[in-house]
Parts: structure tokens; sequence; C-alpha cells
């Protein structure tokens, strides 16, 4: 499995570096400054997207996509024979390719010795995502946490990322006939070779950019800095998920605006087309941030007296992704705005299209009328904010409404850092280190002064503490924080770190120091991230296997399950389970309980409610015997009536589970066997057939 994922990685990776090496070409980059092996993947999977809008909407067969990803993959190989790049590495990117190489192998190390998490996160929604799709005739209709097949939701069912790997492992599973076990390992270690491998493409690309000529230490101390943000558990385990992903992608959709600020060529800004789809392919939180992102540059365009109609006209073709899902989003509850969008946006094409006939008077009186109506919509989000502010959330999450949902501590819900206040005393240090080099950058009055310019429309327009509310409630619900990525990834931490070795010049006497100082609390920072548990359920078990990513019990429970489910014949079984993560690595099955109804059982005991039913309260894994959880205990005596009434097709049960018997503690399988047979055991569970 681990050698399979490797050479997908492998190819995948080279793949990208065709592709960023041509683009490079085309566009007269130097290839040590940018990151053109991240840049090449998102290109990929930004062209891959606009054929999942398609293909999702209207359900058309996933075979005719196969043969599209084959052309996706295989078209870098033609166009870098065709303008004749240069493949074989330079000095410096050979030494960036060992660097990635040696953070892979370490990270990967550190992943090993992590769970899924499956019991606590969304790990089992995302990998079913990937399995059960590698197996469907068309995309999008399976709910990735009990395997019902529904209609879309436009919330998650657009996220090609997934996709782009489920047809990975259709195409493996079919040549190398991999058929009877699980392919959700090869998925993970993929994702996580590429994602490590990347990470460390835009780290070492941002850093030679900005300090290239400086010091070997400095360059380190700044590895260290950016490596903090990057060490963390969601980064480590969960580098599967397309949410983690996207933070690199949101780095080069940064990268692209400082270039064209740097060097105003506009044909960068077509390659925000692609990045701005792959965005959205990997998480649906992409399309806000992209939004910000794009708004921003265009008021960004507008302050700066910009009369070149062509720039706006690649700026409009940047947004059609953003289009596309906006259309998509609104469709379903409300065609009238979809429709409304689609005009704005061709009404603004047409505009676009005259303006190339516009004298500098008439730019004079267009632009100073965007310049009032930037002014204009600050001050309608200040004032909107204000009468929002209390009804932000509803039912139980009202107590996050207010000015104060900006500061809050965002990693108690959502895989973000906690910015403002601290949890322990790393975040003390790591948040003070942050701000002290942000203000530094904000004193600095020449440095990057008119990428600080755009930098301070995304803040004052969507990220501060007035506007909050609005952006909240009517565009980013409770996943606001994320929008703190559009400053905190790789190019732009490496960007502010630059800007305090700026300052620190000045400062001879104490530069040394200083730079200790935050190299040390840099490296304590990445240790105790990588050595401590963000929390209890990522702890492996004895029998833990660190390829497959659950133990070797549960792996061999899934290889039986899916060769029983084939001598079955069943199209999609009803499975009454004791274990969580079996929906993450069996694909074609629905479960009774899923990993959302497992986590959110505790805090039924907080309201005092009636168990959603018999079946769900008896095969409910507690922590003890007799822990409460729903109003009524369970009547472990009705087994037999529980799972017939659940109406099942198999039973896996914890061989852990005990009830008491008389003078004794019996395991709760065993009466399970009145309506059941037993068709695999091992040391910690059982897969039973029900009789019908």
């Amino acid at each position: 499995m681990l050698q399979i994922a490797i050479v997908l990685s492998l190819f995948l990776i080279f793949d990208s570096y065709l592709l960023g090496k041509s683009i490079c070409k085309c566009l007269n980059w130097k290839n040590e400054y940018f990151p053109f092996i991240t840049i090449g993947f998102c290109m990929i999977l930004g062209v891959f997207q606009f054929f999942i809008f398609i293909f999702v909407r209207f359900q058309i067969s996933i075979y005719l996509l196969v043969i599209i990803q084959y052309i996706l993959l295989f078209i870098p190989l033609f166009i870098s024979r065709k303008i004749k790049i240069r493949i074989l590495p330079t000095k410096k990117e050979f030494l960036f390719i060992i660097g990635g190489l040696i953070i892979t192998i370490i990270f990967c190390w550190i992943m090993g010795n992590q769970t899924l998490g499956e019991t606590a996160f969304d790990s089992n929604f995302y990998l079913s995502m990937v399995i059960e799709n590698s197996s469907s005739k068309t995309l999008g209709r399976i709910n990735g946490y009990t395997g019902i097949i529904e209609e879309v939701s436009t919330l998650h069912g657009y996220q090609g990322f997934y996709y782009f790997h489920s047809l990975l492992l259709k195409n493996i599973r079919n040549i190398i006939h991999l058929d009877s076990i699980p392919l959700t390992p090869i998925y993970l270690w993929t994702s996580a070779i590429m994602y490590f491998y990347m990470l460390s493409d835009v780290i070492f690309h941002s850093i030679h950019l900005f300090l290239g000529k400086k010091k070997w230490f400095l360059q380190f101390v700044a590895l260290l800095f950016v490596l903090v943000y990057f060490t963390n558990y969601f980064n480590i385990s969960f580098n599967f998920y397309g949410n983690t992903w996207k933070t690199l992608n949101i780095a080069c959709n940064m990268l692209i605006i400082y270039n064209f600020i740097k060097q105003n060529n506009r044909k960068v800004l077509l390659l925000l087309i692609f990045l701005n789809s792959s965005l959205i392919a990997f998480s649906s939180s992409g399309f806000f941030i992209a939004t910000f992102i794009q708004v921003s540059f265009f008021f960004y365009l507008i302050w700066k007296q910009e009369k070149d109609y062509k720039i706006y006209f690649e700026f409009l073709l940047s947004c059609l992704a953003l289009l596309i899902f906006a259309i998509l989003y609104f469709a379903d509850h409300n065609l009238k705005l979809s429709i409304v969008i689609f005009l704005a946006y061709c009404i603004a094409a047409v505009f676009v299209y005259f303006a190339k006939y516009f004298n500098n008077k008439q730019w004079k009186v267009i632009l100073r009328f965007f310049q009032v109506s930037f002014i204009i919509i600050l001050v309608f989000f200040i004032l909107t904010s204000y009468f929002v502010r209390d009804t932000m959330f509803s039912g139980s999450d009202s107590q996050f409404n207010g000015y104060s949902f900006f500061f809050r501590l965002n990693s108690l819900g959502d895989m973000t850092l906690n910015y403002f206040q601290a949890i322990n005393s790393i975040d003390l240090v790591r948040n003070f280190i942050l701000w002290l080099i942000i203000f530094i950058n904000c004193i600095l009055v020449n440095y990057e002064k008119e990428y600080k310019n755009f930098s301070l429309i995304i803040v004052l327009l969507f990220i501060n503490p007035l506007v909050t509310p609005i952006a909240v409630k009517y565009m980013t619900n409770i996943v606001y924080s994320r929008c703190f990525e559009i400053f905190i990834n790789p190019f732009c931490l490496v960007l502010f770190f630059e800007g305090f070795i700026c300052w620190l010049e000045s400062k001879k006497s104490f530069e040394n120091a200083l730079l200790l100082i935050v190299g040390i609390c840099a490296g304590g920072n990445i240790l105790y991230n990588t050595r401590t548990h963000y929390s209890t359920h990522l702890i492996p078990r004895e029998d833990y296997n660190p390829i497959y990513r659950v133990t070797d019990n549960q792996w061999q429970l899934y290889v039986n399950l899916i060769e029983e489910i084939k001598l079955s014949g069943l199209e999609r079984p009803v499975i009454l389970n004791q274990d969580i993560a079996v929906k993450a690595y069996v694909n074609n099955i629905s479960v009774l309980i899923d990993a959302n109804t497992s986590r959110s059982a505790p805090t039924y005991s907080d309201l005092e409610i009636d168990a959603p039913s018999e079946w769900l309260n008896i095969f409910y894994v507690r922590d003890y015997y007799g822990q409460h959880v729903w109003t009524q205990e369970p009547d472990y005596s009705k087994i037999s009536e529980a799972i017939l009434d659940s109406n099942c097709d198999y039973v896996i049960m914890d061989k852990d589970v005990v009830v008491p018997k008389g003078d004794l503690f019996l395991p709760l399988w065993f009466d399970a066997r009145a309506c059941c047979d037993v068709i695999y055991e091992n040391d910690k569970f059982v897969l039973l057939k029900v009789r019908k």
C-alpha cells in the first residue's frame, strides 16, 4: 500500500514539476523564486474543478471524467516537451528537493504515530467521500458520514480535491485489481507525501525570494518561524483534509498578486483563474477566502488609479470559478439571485470591453465612482454589523454573537489557531512574537508599501472586529477564523519575517540576540506541536498500524467485511456498528452509528432527552458501564429486538463492551448470537450477519 502511494505521489509531484516549470518559462519567472511545483498541482486541480462543476451538477457518468483526468495528467508531459524546458533541476532546485525530502520523511514519521481521530474529528466524512466516489457511477450524492445516497450538498458536494483522489483510486483498483482490501491508506499516504513536500516547496521558495541573499542563520530562523504554524495536529494528522491543503493554495494566490504588484505583469493574473478554482476544490470555505482576496484586489486597482482595461478583463476571468460556485450555491433555493449574479458578471464584462475606449477624463470619473463606492461599502458593512451583532447565530451557538467573535478561541471549533487568546504558554509566546513582527511591518513605512496597501484593504473590508458580524452572518458562518489564513500562510509569514529582519538590521546591537530568542521560541513551539497530542483521540492504541492508520484488528475486520459483502451480493448493506472508522475504509455500505452521532451523544447527558432509538441506546459505546447519556438506561436484554428493529444486514460489535449477567460481566455480543451468525472475530471485534 505504501509503495503504491509513494509511486503515485512521485508521479503527481513530477507532473506538477513539469507544468510548473513550463509556466515559469512562459511568464519569464526565475524558478528558484516561485513554488512552481505547488502552483503546477493547483493548476491541474483548478482545471479539473471546472469539470467537477459540470459533472456533479448534471450527474454525468464518472467514466468520462476518468478519461479527462488522464488527459490532464499527461498534458504537462507534452507541454514541457513542446516548449523545451530544462527538466534537470538546477543546483538551487536540487537543494530544495533534498530539503523537501527531509521534511517529508520527518513529518511522515510523526504522522505515523498519530491516529485519524475518527471518533472526534471529521476524518470519516472526508475519507468516506474519497472511497465511496471511487466506486460510484456519479459524484457527490453519498453522505460522507452515513453512506446514505441523497441530494448533492453545495457546501461539500463540489470539492474536487476528493474526487481527484477518488478517480486515482478507481484506476488503481481497476489496473492492479485491488478490490478485496481497503484503498484508504493509499489516499492517506499519497496526500501526506504530496502535502509535506509542497509545504516545503512553498516555504523554501518564499525564503529564497525574500531572504536568499541573507545569512544562512537568518534563513534557518525563518524556516523555524514558519514551521511553528504548520506543525499542528491538522497539518500532521489531517493532511488529507482539503481544508489543510487550502493554505498552500492561498499562499500561491497571495504570491501571484505580489508578483503583479511588483512587476505589473498582467499575465500572472490568468493563473488566478485556476488557483481560485482549486481553492474551491480544496474546501468550500475557499470560496469566501478567494472572494475576499479578489474583491480587495479590485479595490486596490481602483485606488492605484489603474486604467488598463486588459487588467480588469483578466481580473474578471480570474473570478470565473467564484461566479460558477455562487450560481450553483444559490440556484436551488434562490434562483433569482443566481440570475442576478450572472447578469451582473455579464454587465461587468461588457463594461470592461467598452473601457478600452475611455479617455483619461472618463477613467477619472469611473475610478472616483468606485473609490466612493468602497467607502460606502465599508460604512455599510460597519453599520450592518452593529445591527446584526446579536443575531449572528441562533440556539446554543448564540453565545458566540457579538464583536468578540473576532477574538474567540478558534481552535475550539475549527482547524485554526488562536491568534488573540492563549490556552497555554506556548500560544502566548507564539502570538506575542507574531504580533510583534506584524507591528514592526506596519511601522516600516516604505517596506513593501504597495503590497501593504493591498493587505490593508483586505483588513478594512473583511478582517477586523467592526465587520465581523456581517461577514459571519452572511458570508462565512462559524468558520470565519479561516480567513486569517489570508495572512497566516507560508508566503506571507516569510514576507513578514523579512520586514522584521529589515528592522533588525537597524538595531545591530541586539540583532543576533533577538534572532536567537525567536529561533529558540520557534524551535520549542515546533517540539511541543510534534510531541504533544492535541487530543487523546489522536493517541494510538497498542496494536496501531502506522501504515493503515488503524489497528491491525480493525484492518482485518475491514478486509473480512469487504470479502463478505462481495460474497453476499448485497448492493449497499446496512451496518449496525460499534467501530466508527469502518465508514472511512469500506465503501458501498451505510452505517447506522456514524462519527457525527457518536461524538454528539455525550452532550445529550446535559440535555436530558430520550434516546433516538433503542438500538442506538444499546449499541452506543460508552466510556464505562453505567455512563449516563440519554434519560433512559439501555435495556441490554432487548439486544435481539433492537438489532431486528434497526433493519441492518450486519453488526460489528466491540468485544470489550460487557454487561452484567448475574455475578459476572460478560461480553454483550454473546446475546447478539440469538439473531445473528458470527462471520469473523478477532481479539477486539466480531462481525455478525443478521438472520433474515
